[in-house]
Formats: structure tokens, C-alpha cells, sequence
């Protein structure tokens, strides 16, 4: 099963495949095969969702749970459908299909695939809006840090 995401209206994201780690290891097989398939290079690796198809909030989680391979796809940002992330996506989609003899052609996996594991959501201490000071798949060193006042509008 692939769940597919262009990001919501407050999410500004580099494109990515979720890849749920069940410690089932034939499901793990086949959606480690899954992941590779779409030909996103950027993996973020999940562990710890509901393992109780009513606890589960995701469709990719919920078809992990009755044990159907299943990823998550992120390719877009702002709850914008630009050409590109779609065309991510449908490349995407055919990539599945010829690993699955489904259909010939599709792109090839990722030569090298960057594994985002651990993961963690890092929220901030206070509420508001969001400007970014850094670009979009931009690397941060740890303990970097960026202060502005916050009555400036300007965006960086």
C-alpha cells in the first residue's frame, strides 16, 4: 500500500518514504523493498507506531497492522501540488510497479539512500508562526542557534 503525501498546509518538508520497522521479518522485507522501489533517496526510519489496527491513526500504520506492506510518501510542502513533487510521486509509483513485475520501466532505487534513524519531533516552546532561517533539507549543526525579535516580519 502506498500512503501519499505533498505535506500539509503547516509542514515544509524535503521529500521522503517512511519506512516502518515492524520486527515482523518478512513484513519488514517487503516494505524495505517497497521504500527502495519508490526511489526517494531520503529514508526516515519508524519504529514504536500502534501495533492495534483501532489505535492506529495512519492509513500506511493501519494496513501494517492487519500485515500488508505499506509506506508513507511525502513529496510536496505547504499543501502545495507542484509539478515536480507530483511527478516525484508518480515516478514514484511506477518504480513500485516494475519491482513488483507489475510493469516494465520506472526509475531504479536510490544508489544511495540517506537513512534518517533515529528520528524525533522536536516541537518549540511557544506558539506562533514559524519563519525559517534555513532552506529546505538544509543541514543544521547541533546547537546551532537563531534568534530574531519577534515583531520582525522579514524572512530568512
Amino acid at each position: 500500500m502506498l500512503d501519499r503525501h505533498c505535506g500539509d498546509g503547516n509542514e515544509w518538508l524535503r521529500p521522503y518514504v517512511y519506512r516502518h520497522v515492524t520486527g515482523n521479518a518478512a513484513l519488514d522485507r517487503a516494505i524495505a523493498r517497497l521504500t527502495m522501489a519508490f526511489g526517494i533517496d531520503h529514508l526516515v526510519v519508524g519504529r514504536g507506531r500502534p501495533t492495534d489496527p483501532a489505535r492506529s491513526l495512519y492509513c500506511s500504520t493501519t494496513a501494517i497492522t492487519r500485515g500488508k506492506p505499506a509506506i508513507a510518501v511525502e513529496s510536496g510542502s505547504l499543501g502545495v501540488s507542484d509539478e515536480e513533487s507530483v511527478e516525484r510521486i508518480v515516478t514514484g509509483i511506477r518504480g513500485v510497479l516494475r519491482e513488483l513485475r507489475m510493469k516494465e520501466g520506472g526509475p531504479e532505487p536510490p544508489a544511495q539512500a540517506v537513512y534518517l534513524d533515529p528520528t524525533a519531533v522536536v516541537t518549540g516552546p511557544e506558539t506562533g508562526i514559524l519563519y525559517s532561517q534555513v532552506e529546505c533539507g538544509q543541514t543544521v549543526p547541533k546547537g546551532a542557534c537563531w534568534r530574531t525579535s519577534p515583531t520582525s516580519s522579514a524572512r530568512r
